[in-house]
């Protein structure tokens, strides 16, 4: 049994550790705080309502208000007095309507573009209809679209399709509060708007063109009941959503930087491991796996992305990210777990022969969070998936899918919840049981007491730490999901800085190259013979007696104690300078063995 690198580093070394590591996570919150802008941007769009003269173009002509070239523009602009019915004119029907939508939007007179470090283009819609009392409109009804989406750079003359479809979205639209009222009261509604929810219209991946055009049809068919019950239809808003450019740089700066840290720590991790004359045991294989779904989600693969289009980088980051969720919080349960062992389990986990025995212990514990997993990524793939092909697509168009949709995020907000009292119910016996050792410590030689108080603060303060990145984790993963969300469901937008972003991923960061560095198995503590005598003696091994010889050193690095059992019978030893350790106190209680948890982890 080699004991980690957390036990023996001396203080001074480990004080510089940690200033070391707070004063990234500093730096780390200070990058989103004081330098990267908010996380998203967006930027509302009034659609232009065109006429389109000739009902019998198949849906090919573009329209568009401002000049492209010589092409054409939307020449016939309605305004709103003339719209709002079935009917716009003795020779227009609803069909002929073409809602409009560019972006950027030009500001101050110069044209803008739209950034590849923008990421994802995300548009959800807006739909303003007025009250009359002669055009009721249905609280719940069905708007049907024909939407077709476009891009051009700025040295092409014509707009290129890139996706065309007819979506149906649920649309609920109701009355606000002070309307009800005045509506009791019965006084005149005319010309006040519904609160109507916000749509979804589509989504990509990659923002990889200069501009985007959006044209939105709404067929209307009595006999088919398409967008029948719309009252009077106002105006309709495009609002497009983007990650900010310069939030973009700082992540992938941040990414950047924190990938070699990472992997060098795995890599160090790797080695001490492989220098143990033993397979690694549980917990050493929890971390292993760790460290490289960090590493995973730490490449920056999104440099790729200012050069190509590839559509499925979002559905990779998600799943890169998902993994490490599922791998971070499958780590704790083992990690704690592992700490909190008592004597009698501490024998049996010593008689282990292999990982996967150990790991039988924690199937009841890990198998909730591999299907919340599970679930999450299904759902991951429902949408993002078949955005792939079809960037209208959305699990919210259809009443059904849209029940399931809202039942995974509010599974996922509970669960969450639910996992953090979990973990704070085994981290509170942790540090009780670790607290508790302190009983047996005046029992203990002088060096072996100081020695012992030592590693048990420091498990305790690192237990501690991990309790404050489980509640950080579970807030962000929790907020991400709300705020994802919050469009879809036509909920005022969550507002969280960059700062709490880049604080969260620093952390996780952080955490995970302290918990290589420090569990890693220290080539400095005890030699090989003293190791397998004293894994026999603290798992209660039979022997006549144990008897050993205490040397101590104080290297650069902290006392060491180089620990000599000899398993004999007392018939057979005559040498007066040994000292028994097997000898109990006044509790009946081995000392040494209620120590067990320091060592626990080393078991294979």
């Amino acid at each position: 049994m080699s004991g980690v690198v957390l036990e023996i580093l001396s203080w001074r070394k480990l004080g510089v550790l940690v200033v070391s590591l707070f004063l990234a996570q500093v730096i780390c919150f200070l990058l989103g705080g004081l330098i990267a802008p908010s996380p998203n941007g967006h930027t509302d769009v009034l659609t232009e309502k065109c006429l389109d003269p000739d009902p019998r173009n198949n849906y090919e002509k573009w329209f568009y208000t401002r000049k492209i070239g010589k092409g054409e523009t939307c020449k016939h602009i309605i305004s709103d007095n003339d719209f709002g019915k079935p009917n716009y004119g003795n020779n227009m029907s609803a069909s002929q309507i073409v809602f409009t939508a560019q972006f950027p939007l030009p500001r101050d007179g110069f044209n803008l573009n739209m950034s590849r470090w923008f990421q994802q283009l995300i548009a959800v819609l807006n739909v303003d209809i007025k009250y009359m009392e002669e055009i009721r409109m249905e609280e719940e009804t069905l708007l049907t679209l024909d939407v077709r989406l476009g891009y051009r750079n700025k040295e092409d003359v014509e707009w290129t399709e890139m996706a065309r479809s007819r979506e149906v979205r649920p649309m609920k639209c109701v009355l606000d509060d002070n309307l009800k009222e005045k509506y009791k009261k019965r006084e005149s509604l005319d010309g006040y708007y519904y609160d109507c929810d916000i749509l979804p219209l589509f989504s990509l991946g990659s923002c990889h063109y200069e501009e985007y055009i959006v044209n939105i049809r709404l067929p209307v068919d009595e006999k088919k009941k398409l967008n029948t019950g719309l009252g009077k239809l106002q105006d309709l808003w495009v609002i497009e959503i983007h990650q900010n450019g310069g939030f973009t740089m700082v992540w992938f700066v941040m990414k950047t930087v924190m990938f070699p840290l990472t992997l060098s720590a795995l890599i160090f991790f790797w080695r001490r491991i492989n220098l143990l004359p033993r397979k690694p045991n549980l917990l050493e294989q929890t971390i292993i796996s760790l460290g490289i779904a960090m590493s995973i989600l730490n490449f920056p693969v999104e440099w790729l992305s200012l050069r190509f289009n590839l559509s499925f980088w979002l559905i990779l980051s998600d799943i890169r990210q998902g993994a490490f969720y599922a791998m971070l919080l499958c780590f704790w349960v083992i990690f704690t777990g592992e700490h909190m062992l008592d004597n009698s389990e501490s024998h049996s986990i010593a008689s282990y022969k292999n990982a996967k025995e150990q790991l039988y212990n924690y199937w009841p514990q890990l198998i909730p969070v591999g299907a919340a997993s599970c679930f999450l990524f299904i759902f991951e793939l429902a949408e993002r998936g078949v955005q792939l092909s079809n960037p209208f697509y959305s699990v919210w168009s259809h009443s059904a899918t849209a029940h399931i949709a809202i039942a995974f995020v509010v599974m996922a907000g509970i669960c969450g919840p639910l996992y953090f009292a979990f973990l704070l119910y085994k981290v509170i016996k942790v540090i009780r049981q670790m607290l508790s050792k302190r009983s047996v410590l005046p029992s203990l030689p002088e060096v072996r007491k100081r020695f012992y108080t030592g590693v048990i603060y420091r498990f305790t303060i690192f237990i501690i730490y991990t309790l404050l990145c489980a509640t950080l984790t579970i807030i962000f993963f929790i907020v991400s999901q709300v705020d994802e969300s919050n469009w879809k469901w036509g909920e005022k937008k969550l507002e969280y800085t960059s700062a709490f972003i880049t604080g969260v991923y620093g952390m996780w960061n952080f955490y995970v190259i302290s918990i290589l560095c420090l569990y890693a198995p220290s080539h400095k503590y005890r030699n090989q013979q003293a190791t397998t005598d004293t894994d026999d003696l603290l798992s209660g091994s039979e022997v006549t007696a144990v008897r050993y010889y205490v040397s101590e050193s104080r290297p650069d690095d902290g006392l060491v104690q180089t620990v000599k059992c000899t398993k004999k019978s007392v018939k057979n030893e005559t040498s007066q300078q040994v000292t028994t350790i097997s000898q109990r106190n006044e509790s009946g209680v081995n000392p040494l063995e209620t120590l067990v948890f320091l060592n626990k982890s080393s078991h294979n």
